[in-house]
């Protein structure tokens, strides 16, 4: 007979299995025509993972996945202020010195 942490285990490696697939599919179609639909998978993702790591906060795997989550949440915003700096830089005229 299963105990309440075996059942537990369960239910959160299948919030753990959609939120990982969610990762997945969403960093593969990032690049594509349907990038939108891989936001709003990347962000139900981090919901899901989320939701198992409140639900069963033993769960390592939940931890793991939020954890994936965060640092690509962190690269994501380090490229975006790369960027913003980068355009900010050419119209300063920082571009002429380039070329």
């Amino acid at each position: 007979m299963p105990n309440s942490s075996d059942e537990n285990n369960e239910g959160g490696k299948d919030l753990c299995i959609a939120a990982l697939a969610c990762w997945i599919i969403g960093n593969l179609m990032l690049f594509t025509e349907v990038a939108i639909v891989a936001c709003f998978l990347l962000i139900a993702g981090f919901v899901i993972a989320l939701i198992a790591m409140e639900k069963y906060p033993g769960s390592k795997f939940a931890k793991t996945l939020t954890i994936l989550f965060v640092i690509e949440i962190i690269i994501v915003i380090i490229g975006i202020l790369y960027v913003i700096h980068t355009c900010m830089s050419c119209l300063n005229g920082g571009c002429s010195e380039m070329g």
